[in-house]
């Protein structure tokens, strides 16, 4: 390839590759803090969605998050105290169960 080509080429890359990446807009990443009693036993990130599930062994609860874990909720329909155990599905990470 020629010099001039070369230089061409290279100045009309630089030109797209700064065009490019000021157009680029990225978002300032959103946090919170959430404090627990006890650290987690068990984190379940279910594929795909929003949500995810926080075990806790001491106390036997499960919460749940529907927001990325930015607010949490203790399980209501797991009684409180009895959650011996969150399982996730082996094969469709959709799902998960609580063994009592």
């Amino acid at each position: 390839m020629a010099p001039l080509h070369r230089t061409t080429m290279l100045i009309w890359s630089l030109f797209l590759a700064i065009f490019f990446l000021n157009n680029v807009n990225a978002q300032d990443p959103q946090h919170t803090v959430s404090y627990f009693e006890n650290l987690p036993a068990r984190l379940f990130f279910f594929d795909d969605q929003p949500s995810l599930l926080y075990h806790d062994v001491v106390e036997g609860d499960v919460h749940v998050s529907h927001d990325e874990g930015k607010t949490w909720n203790r399980a209501d329909d797991i009684p409180r105290g009895k959650a011996a155990m969150l399982i996730e599905h082996p094969f469709d990470s959709t799902y998960a169960s609580v063994s009592f």
